[in-house]
């Protein structure tokens, strides 16, 4: 793999490129990247940024906490 320039839209090509080739020249131990993960590196090389959007999306969403219900004291009646 040749290092990776500014211009996302050739570093995704030369990923693909790279995924279709056999051996050490793909991911990790020779498995194929995922399209996801080709566009973060290709993205990351360029040093541009995801848009907030995307960003935004991507985050897990906050678990909201649930108030127990409290007993109240039951009054006596005279």
């Amino acid at each position: 793999m040749s290092p990776l320039g500014k211009n996302v839209s050739k570093n995704i090509h030369e990923l693909y490129m790279d995924n279709k080739k056999s051996g050490k020249a793909r991911g990790a131990n020779g498995k194929p990247r995922s399209r996801a993960q080709i566009i973060a590196i290709s993205l990351s090389a360029a040093g541009k940024s995801k848009p907030m959007a995307k960003k935004s999306m991507s985050k897990p969403m906050a678990k909201k906490t649930v108030k127990k219900a409290v007993k109240k004291p039951v009054r006596k009646m005279k």
